[in-house]
C-alpha cells in the first residue's frame, strides 16, 4: 500500500516535469521566432534556441502544459 502511494507521487512529479517542459518549449519557440524576425546581428544563437524548443515541444507535447496548469 505504501509502495503504491510512492509510485503515485513519482508519476505526478513526472507529469509536472512534462508540463513544465511543454510550457518552456512553447515560450522558447515564441521568443526565438520574435528574436530571429528582429534585426539582431547574432541570429545564429537564436536558431539553436529554436531547435531546442522544437525538440522540447516534440518530447513533451504542445498543449500538455497549458492543460495541466489551466492557462
Amino acid at each position: 500500500m505504501m509502495l503504491v502511494g510512492y509510485f503515485d507521487s513519482v508519476r505526478e512529479g513526472v507529469r509536472f516535469l512534462i508540463a513544465v517542459g511543454s510550457v518552456l518549449g512553447l515560450l522558447g519557440f515564441l521568443v526565438s521566432c520574435c528574436l530571429i524576425a528582429s534585426s539582431h546581428k547574432t541570429k545564429s544563437k537564436y536558431y539553436g534556441l529554436l531547435i531546442f524548443s522544437v525538440i522540447l515541444i516534440a518530447i513533451c507535447g504542445l498543449f500538455y502544459g497549458i492543460k495541466y496548469f489551466r492557462i
